[in-house]
């Protein structure tokens, strides 16, 4: 099985993953802006489980890394083994039904961080993830979002990818391409409040022609908290248009 990842398993040896070395850089350093002592975590889509491991160096006590498909499961127990990790790997879990195969295994309490890295802009139902990932959240837990994006925060819309022969941006596994401001409002509508804004981080990635318009694609890492649903209408909403 292809490595997707590049997976360092000590002694000089690191698995030969793709060169998106840039863009995984900037999402480490967001996770460094976020405290992962002793707290449990869900890594969604974890693939070959990378960003599990991840978690799991800077001091995460319990880390469940679940992904709906089985073709990086055996480079996941491989590493595992190697790095004698306690990474808990779990497939057959999509998103959409994240909280109901999470309980169907016993895992039924809250987690405190949820990693849903390089999985939104994949989805049919993108919103649908959030919720998901929103209801195994504990009520002061942290959602940390990576996913191509439109670099615009003055108008809320999504780019929608196609169909073969007419693919907007990476290809067809790709499905849509929010605008900042639309992941803003998506993560709102999903009982989650952007912080943090300072430390999130963004990898440029070029440019679009999408309904005759020209638009900058890029990656973002974006950092949200629980809100309880009572307080949603309480939400400052210039943290929703970026204004003072």
């Amino acid at each position: 099985m292809e490595w997707y990842h590049k997976i360092d398993l000590g002694n000089g040896i690191i698995t030969p993953g793709r060169d998106y070395d840039k863009m995984w850089k900037s999402t480490s350093c967001v996770m460094n802006e976020i405290n992962y002592k002793g707290k449990r975590v869900l890594d969604l889509g974890s693939f070959d489980g990378y960003w599990a491991f991840e978690a799991e160096k800077r001091g995460a006590s319990t880390i469940v890394a679940t992904d709906a498909r089985f073709e990086g499961y055996e480079n996941l127990l491989f590493a595992r083994s190697v790095l004698n990790s306690n990474v808990i790997p779990l497939c057959n879990v999509p998103v959409q039904d994240l909280e109901n195969r999470l309980n169907i295994v016993g895992f039924d309490q809250k987690f405190d961080i949820v990693q849903h890295f390089g999985l939104l802009y994949h989805l049919r139902d993108p919103m649908l993830s959030l919720s998901q990932s929103r209801k195994v959240l504990s009520d002061d837990g942290i959602l940390i979002l990576e996913t191509a994006f439109i670099e615009d925060d003055e108008n809320s819309f999504m780019a929608f990818s196609g169909l073969d022969g007419n693919f907007h941006f990476y290809g067809i596994s790709d499905t849509w391409a929010p605008s900042k401001l639309c992941l803003r409002e998506m993560l709102i509508r999903s009982c989650l409040e952007p912080i943090q804004e300072d430390d999130w981080s963004v990898t440029n990635q070029g440019t679009i022609s999408f309904c005759g318009n020209n638009l900058n694609l890029s990656r973002i890492t974006m950092i949200a908290k629980a809100l309880p649903v009572e307080k949603l209408h309480m939400i400052d909403h210039r943290k929703i248009f970026g204004t003072q």
